[in-house]
């Protein structure tokens, strides 16, 4: 065996554990990760997670982060501490 040949094989092998890895990791990710609540508005969506995180498109741009639970019944992002953020999770993002 040529050393083109031999390194044509070595880079194809390193190439495949690299596909191999890179898509374990994409559905280790895609198992733990369950939709908790999908909202569908005129604009835009949000998903709740079940591992806490949310994620929201809305005209084309893309926001995540972290959600807590208000009460037994709804959800709203962290980061939203107002007291009109917070009305607006019990309006429109009631989970049970």
């Amino acid at each position: 065996m040529e050393f083109p040949e031999m390194m044509n094989k070595q880079f194809m092998t390193l190439a495949f554990l690299c596909v191999a890895t890179i898509t374990a990791v994409i559905g280790a990710d895609a198992e733990t990760k369950k939709v908790l609540k999908h909202f569908q508005f005129a604009r835009g969506s949000i998903t709740f997670y079940d591992n806490h995180e949310w994620e929201n498109i809305r005209n084309g741009s893309r926001n995540s982060g972290r959600w807590e639970w208000l009460g037994n019944t709804h959800v709203c992002p962290v980061e939203w501490k107002n007291p009109k953020q917070q009305a607006h999770c019990r309006k429109y993002y009631r989970v049970k």
